[in-house]
């Protein structure tokens, strides 16, 4: 009896063994990936004053058997990254670049400028309070590719929530030290339907932690977002892409920032545009859905966007029926008017 303990006993601390050899195997590995992503250098026509910019960028496989994978550009938070929330942000389009836009022209710390050959320091740029993702997707826009043409015919609202959810499990084992942090999603436009879609696929899989990972996800933010199927145009100064494609395209650029290219980079791939299968007409449900779930949800439009107008965000947040907290009042900041707010009662189930 005593030697059939003594070989249980035996046989327990080698499999704690292997698996301690296993664990620290795949941190060793997730840290050479991730260290082999960090953009090492200056980017070509960044100020020098911009040195203490932390930021990796690379691809994420998301299908190993199609060679489908994203290319994503990450910014550590300027201060106590540790600490701060990771959010991810998408670009709608569908088919727009979120390195292109959200990036290089709205919230990242680094802009192009207006001769598209330099960059910008943001001094409003996100990342002084978030750890900020910016992925291009889905496969076909920026530097995301697949190596199986068929792929981008099938783009729709399922598949390209897929492709999204995969990439963040697979980017958070690259980044472990993220997956403890409250997680948020961002995007503007289409990324109506994007960012739920994704929410609730990610709500859905962490409902079954048997078998799938747990993401951390606390909740969403959608700015003048597209709930049904639209095409709005003239959003931005048409001179935006041009900047940021001359940038994008600059070969030391290109290196600098680990990107593969078989062409010319498009801060909007137009063919996504003409051909993606619109399979979810109203994410309404979703929204519904998650806010039963206890999501945090916060929807903003500016007053004067021409692009999606304030009053379309209004009908449909009404179209929820929710019963206010409060009706709308202004919000202030350092006694500048900030902007209109209005905040609903969360119903709890």
């Amino acid at each position: 009896m005593a030697s059939k303990t003594k070989v249980a006993a035996w046989i327990i601390l080698q499999l704690s063994v292997l698996f301690c050899l296993s664990s620290c195997s795949c941190y060793i590995e997730s840290q050479q990936q991730q260290e082999s992503d960090r953009v090492i250098n200056l980017l070509p026509g960044q100020p020098s004053s911009d040195t203490n910019i932390s930021h990796f960028s690379g691809y994420i496989t998301v299908n190993e058997d199609h060679g489908r994978a994203l290319f994503y550009w990450f910014f550590e938070a300027q201060a106590q990254p540790s600490k701060k929330p990771l959010l991810l942000w998408l670009n709608g389009g569908p088919g727009c670049s979120s390195v292109g836009y959200g990036a290089a022209i709205e919230l990242g710390p680094l802009r192009v400028n207006q001769n598209g050959d330099g960059l910008d320091f943001n001094n409003f740029s996100w990342n002084k309070e978030a750890n900020l993702l910016f992925v291009e997707f889905p496969i076909g826009v920026g530097f995301s590719y697949t190596n199986t043409s068929s792929d981008v015919t099938q783009l729709n609202d399922e598949f390209v929530a897929k492709d999204a959810y995969i990439f963040v499990l697979n980017w958070l084992k690259r980044f472990p030290q993220y997956k403890s942090h409250d997680f948020y999603i961002s995007g503007e436009s289409y990324s109506g339907h994007y960012v739920p879609q994704l929410a609730e696929l990610i709500y859905t899989r962490n409902s079954d932690p048997q078998n799938y990972p747990l993401v951390n996800l606390k909740g969403f933010i959608v700015h003048h977002n597209r709930l049904s199927r639209m095409r709005i145009f003239g959003g931005y100064d048409p001179c935006f892409s041009t900047y940021t494609e001359e940038y994008f395209n600059m070969a030391d650029v290109q290196s600098a920032l680990h990107a593969k290219t078989t062409g010319k980079w498009k801060v909007c791939n137009d063919s996504i545009l003409n051909t993606y299968n619109f399979t979810v007409f109203s994410i309404l449900p979703i929204y519904t859905k998650l806010i039963k779930a206890g999501l945090k949800i916060w929807i903003y439009s500016g007053d004067t966007d021409g692009r999606v107008p304030v009053i379309g965000s209004r009908y449909w947040t009404e179209a929820l029926g929710l019963t206010l907290k409060y009706p709308w009042r202004t919000w202030y900041h350092e006694n500048q008017v900030c902007c209109f707010l209005m905040c609903p009662v969360v119903p709890h189930f």
